[in-house]
């Protein structure tokens, strides 16, 4: 694969050069404008790279623990859990709080790429500037202040939930997700929680799938006695064993 980047790298090299007498520098962890090679069987397609930095990198999470979830992959649960932006949602098994800053985002109606500081587009010869401002401003407009008291968080280790609250500050919502730093064995709640939504270890990059098993006892406890009636909850979780728990 990295020959054949380079043959294509050296191809354009040797294109610039004959058309405007020099070969370009070029930033290898930050270029103007990115070029992606996929090539299955015998096919290459050559393309522009209109997103620039990963599109799940959003911005605003600047502090994460030891096995993050992707901020696409929180937002794809959401979407898969039927998350309406009406529910009061608790994690209790927070993180550095990307599912509920996922939440907040559909919640408030942020464009998830909205904290970004840069796109690969804006690089490319045809470009206009005047049509993404305006773009940009019509789905910017359509943002609305969230109400209080929806999005609860809830963080074993001090350090992760100081991450957590970090990162919900980056992305406005410093005081609308509330973030407590405890077990969630001993909580008590504190509004009607009725969608739960969390991703805990599940035996793959944190802990043994069968030290792991009072944890999710734990969880199915908490449901069944804590959230508010109806609720409805939803466990990412790679063990089938750990599930029936």
């Amino acid at each position: 694969s990295l020959f054949a980047a380079q043959v294509v790298k050296d191809a354009l090299c040797d294109r610039l050069k004959k058309e405007v007498g020099f070969r370009p520098s070029v930033d290898i962890q930050s270029p103007d404008i990115q070029i992606n090679l996929f090539i299955h069987d015998n096919k290459a397609v050559i393309s522009l790279d209109t997103s620039g930095q990963p599109l799940h990198k959003r911005g605003y999470r600047t502090e994460t623990g030891a096995a993050p979830l992707q901020e696409t992959l929180a937002a794809a649960l959401l979407k898969i859990a039927n998350y309406d932006g009406t529910s009061i949602v608790l994690d209790p098994c927070a993180g550095s709080g990307t599912l509920l800053i996922e939440a907040a985002l559909m919640a408030s109606k942020t464009p998830p790429g909205f904290f970004r500081k840069s796109w690969g587009f804006e690089h490319h010869p045809d470009f206009n500037q005047h049509a993404w401002d305006s773009f940009k401003k019509s789905v910017d407009g359509k943002r609305q202040k969230l109400a209080q008291g929806m999005f609860w968080a809830i963080e074993r280790e001090p350090e992760i939930a100081d991450f957590c609250r970090i990162n919900c500050d980056n992305a406005g919502f410093k005081n609308a997700i509330h973030v407590s730093c405890g077990d969630f064995t001993t909580h008590e709640p504190q509004a009607d929680y009725n969608f739960l939504i969390t991703n805990p270890p599940h035996g793959k990059r944190l802990a043994s799938e069968e030290a792991l098993v009072p944890l999710y006892r734990a969880l199915g406890d908490f449901m069944k006695k804590k959230m508010h009636k109806p609720a409805r909850g939803f466990i990412f979780t790679s063990s089938m064993m750990l599930a029936k728990q």
